[in-house]
């Protein structure tokens, strides 16, 4: 029978090596697919992250100064193309009217190859040119085919006959946006076209053109970095639209300026409510862009710089997750909170999550870069700790389990009779327990002498680990008395109390330890646990004349 005793007591320490190791490579694993999870989870924050970005950005959100917009109202219906055009062709010539004409036009609209009211329009567009107003027209990449050069790209994109005949620039209005926040790239590459021959932005175009008059446009370099600009408040726009009513611009009600605000401006002509870029107009989102390039400031020098690519998100999240598991790891170390690991949990996730708010904070104040993707790195951050903690919780578990803690710990904890281990849920059960089996315990007497009964309720001590207090407190026992529930083998503590309680029976050589088993109702044992005999718990009375028989059976007497 010893050596029956040894080589179980042999396969179970060669099963608690291999789970150990296996443990660890699976929390790796884990933790990266849940890492690729959690890139899309993390989309319904992405506004919270935004709106974070805007209230750290400290520009202010009024509306750009000198940057008027107007209104067409098309439907998109090819079938009315005409008219937009004609509609077109009369906001520019009533710009070109106007006493003191604006000092630069973008036209928001990137012309069709169809030859529908083009007369008109060119005609516009050359009495603009004889007003000195500057044009600025949207083209977009896709004109840019194989084996067509810049200028008869632009010449499509001038709708065949050369609408703008060389009295205009060219750009691009391709934004991305994420949240309240969006972004252009200053040079877009062509297709099929050298990399250095790029489309330049309109906001780069209007900018650098408005500030400067007379000089040539400098085309931005092809790797010039994205730039970032952040529109205010929606309503703004409506202080500064207008629209053409007969062969005259009229400011868009509740707005009544006159005519002559748009002098000297720069104004953008398009369509505000089907030229969408996510939940704002399309010339709204370009007036924004314009004002935020209209300040002086060095060529394509973006302003603030948003941190948004997969490798930032990644690196970030790793980068915090390590400071996460090595604050955990020091926390552990500290005596005060070395066995209270939710509070080491969470107290290394908050000290982790305001070094990500520092980090923040300085990457914007120290290199003006700005770092939207915060809830990708906090739930990398708490996913880590949350792995951290149940590897560290299995770990001391399993340590309690196997390793005679009663034995490192001579004397740390009193002697008991009776063990007591059962399930809280559902309440009827804990106060069954408590009333059928813990108190008639705690009265009974054995050789003159009452019980020491262990009973959860009073027993444990405030602050410690549940873990080793309870291995402690069952390797100091004689017996312990398991009452099977229906909630029994579904509690991880339960599981642990009777899984100590086999180890320890399995390691006794002296046969000074019983293992009681007691069953409420119809339960399924598990296979691991199907050897133990138990009784039925219909008779309290019964159950606690069994205890006392096999305390007696021991021949152990109270010290």
């Amino acid at each position: 029978m010893s050596r029956l005793r040894s080589a179980a007591r042999a396969f179970v320490e060669l099963l608690l090596l291999q789970r150990r190791v296996w443990r660890h490579a699976g929390h790796g694993v884990m933790y990266l697919l849940l890492l690729v999870l959690s890139a899309w989870l993390v989309m319904p924050f992405k506004q919270l992250d935004w709106r974070l970005a805007n209230a750290l950005d400290d520009r202010s959100a009024r509306w750009p100064a000198g940057v008027e917009v107007v209104d067409l109202g098309w439907d998109m219906d090819p079938a009315t193309l005409g008219d937009f055009r004609a509609r077109l062709a009369a906001a520019l010539a009533a710009l070109a009217a106007l006493p003191e004409p604006p000092a630069m036009v973008v036209v928001d609209v990137e012309l069709s190859t169809l030859p529908l009211g083009l007369a008109e329009l060119k005609a516009a567009v050359q009495a603009m040119h004889g007003r000195g107003i500057q044009l600025v027209a949207v083209a977009g990449p896709q004109t840019f085919g194989p084996g067509v050069g810049r200028d008869e790209g632009m010449g499509r994109s001038g709708a065949g006959p050369a609408v703008y005949a060389g009295k205009a620039l060219f750009g691009h209005t391709r934004f991305d946006f994420n949240g309240n926040s969006f972004w252009y790239a200053p040079c877009l590459e062509l297709p099929r076209l050298p990399p250095a021959d790029c489309l330049p932005a309109v906001p780069q175009v209007a900018g650098e053109r408005r500030s400067q008059p007379q000089a040539s446009f400098s085309r931005p370099p092809a790797d010039a970095r994205p730039v970032l600009f952040q529109p205010g408040a929606p309503e703004l726009l409506g202080r500064h639209a207008w629209q053409l009513q007969g062969v005259e611009l009229a400011a868009l009600p509740p707005n009544d300026r006159p005519a002559r605000a748009l002098a000297h401006a720069v104004v953008i002509v398009g369509n505000l409510e089907h030229d969408r870029v996510g939940d704002r107009a399309g010339p709204e989102v370009l007036a924004w862009a314009i004002g935020a390039n209209l300040a002086p400031s060095p060529p394509y020098a973006p302003r603030l710089v948003a941190l948004t690519g997969p490798g930032w998100a990644l690196g970030m999240a790793l980068l915090f997750s390590a400071v996460a598991l090595a604050l955990f790891v020091l926390m552990r170390r500290i005596r005060a909170l070395a066995l209270q690991l939710a509070l080491v949990a969470a107290a290394s996730l908050v000290a982790t999550l305001a070094l990500l708010a520092l980090a923040v904070l300085g990457l914007l104040n120290g290199l003006h870069a700005l770092y939207p993707q915060v809830s990708y790195v906090a739930m990398a951050v708490g996913i880590a700790v949350a792995l951290t903690w149940h590897a560290t919780r299995a770990s001391l578990r399993d340590q309690a389990l196997y390793t005679d803690i009663a034995a490192a710990e001579a004397g740390a904890a009193p002697l008991y009779d009776v063990f007591i281990s059962y399930s809280h849920s559902p309440s009827e059960n804990g106060d069954w327990v408590e009333r059928e089996l813990a108190i008639p315990l705690a009265a009974a007497t054995l050789h003159g002498q009452p019980l020491r009964v262990f009973f959860d309720k009073g027993s444990l001590r405030v602050g410690t680990s549940w873990y080793f207090e309870l291995a402690a407190a069952i390797e100091r026992s004689r017996c312990l008395v398991a009452v099977y529930s229906s909630d029994y083998f579904s509690k991880s503590f339960c599981n642990f109390e009777l899984g100590k309680a086999v180890v320890r029976d399995i390691k006794d050589q002296r046969r000074s330890f019983r293992v009681l088993p007691f069953m409420r109702g119809r339960v399924p044992l598990p296979t691991a646990y199907d050897h133990l005999q138990f009784e039925d718990a219909g008779n309290p009375a019964q159950m606690v004349a069994t205890v006392l028989a096999a305390l007696e059976q021991l021949h152990l007497v109270p010290d």
